[in-house]
């Protein structure tokens, strides 16, 4: 079977660095006591390289619990990163295919700007850039369980070695996981425009409006969570998607018969959207092509570091505020 090695770290968003928007939570005792931890650069490629620390309780990984005969370090293994999620407990935020586990900590790579607070971070683990995912928010849906004999425990790296029939299950359920996650989500490039296609033939239009709710309830239900439809209620957002008793979003849905994102909302949703209240939990989901019902829709989410809403990719909604009126005769 294919070598993996669970890394338990803080959760963060980005793992870009510490900002005003992106903050650690959890991971060991160097976050408790200092604020921050090693890992805050974990996604932060370097040369085309991901460089990745995982706190050890004995400054050391057991490499040969990973590979008999193993030497200073192990390669070709599949790294899992996890982290406690605000509400989900422990879940995977990402992973290192293809990587390379040292069994000592290494020193950051020169000119890599691994550093906080005059403190250099250094890894224990590297991989290509490509070979790395780290999921977005929405979709660290997959559970670890903890705290049962065999197990991930209090230490922050698990091996996942034994013998156990449910754990071997488990890591053969991981690595298919990783495999199929390649496409959760895939975004078409998006060429920004100052114009609204409307589709005039309503026919149509209701058809595009109906697939694009199915696409985004089925993207939503197959991350786990339980998808349930407000249309009808005038509430600012076409569907509410729940995760358990402690997290719920709000997903208003656009479709498109065309390829460009280019959308209109109307005053209520607008009213949502420049709500700072709602704005961690309120989601603009585009899909276009949406008579295709294998499209894949975009979601935007609120982005404290631009100020706007951008999808995982990177690409930012530019907003067109426009004014209106109605008109009547005394």
């Amino acid at each position: 079977m294919q070598k993996i090695i669970f890394f338990n770290t803080g959760w963060m968003k980005d793992y870009k660095g510490l900002n005003s928007s992106d903050k650690i939570k959890g991971g060991g005792r160097s976050v408790d006591d200092g604020g921050f931890g090693h890992e805050i650069m974990n996604f932060a490629p370097h040369k085309g390289q991901m460089y990745g620390y995982v706190e050890s309780r004995n400054g050391a990984i057991n490499l040969e619990r990973l590979f008999v005969g193993a030497g200073n370090k192990v390669e070709h293994v599949l790294v899992i990163w996890i982290a406690s999620s605000p509400g989900k407990g422990s879940v995977i935020v990402g992973w290192y295919k293809d990587a390379t586990v040292y069994r000592n900590h290494k020193s950051a790579p020169i000119g890599s700007r691994r550093v906080y607070k005059g403190e250099k971070l250094g890894y224990y683990v590297k991989a290509k850039q490509s070979n790395c995912k780290l999921l977005p928010i929405d979709e660290r849906v997959f559970k670890i369980l903890r705290q049962k004999k065999g197990w991930l425990g209090q230490s922050n790296v698990w091996y996942a070695d034994t013998e156990s029939s449910n754990i071997l299950k488990f890591k053969q359920e991981v690595i298919e996981y990783v495999l199929k996650g390649k496409n959760i989500r895939q975004v078409p490039e998006v060429k920004k425009k100052n114009f609204v296609y409307r589709q005039i033939d309503p026919v149509k239009r209701k058809k595009i409006e109906t697939n694009a709710v199915r696409i985004v309830t089925n993207y939503y239900k197959r991350l786990g969570y339980v998808v349930s439809s407000v249309e009808k209620d005038n509430v600012g957002w076409d569907l509410e998607a729940y995760f358990g008793e402690s997290e719920t979003l709000y997903l208003e849905v656009k479709g498109l018969s065309g390829r460009e994102v280019c959308i209109e909302l109307t005053p209520n949703e607008y009213s949502k959207v420049l709500d700072k209240n709602l704005r961690n939990k309120y989601r603009i989901c585009v899909v276009v092509n949406a008579e295709n019902l294998k499209s894949k829709p975009h979601i935007f989410y609120w982005s404290p570091e631009v100020k706007n809403w951008s999808d995982d990719n990177g690409n930012i909604l530019l907003i067109k505020e426009r004014l209106g009126a109605n008109m009547f005769l005394k």
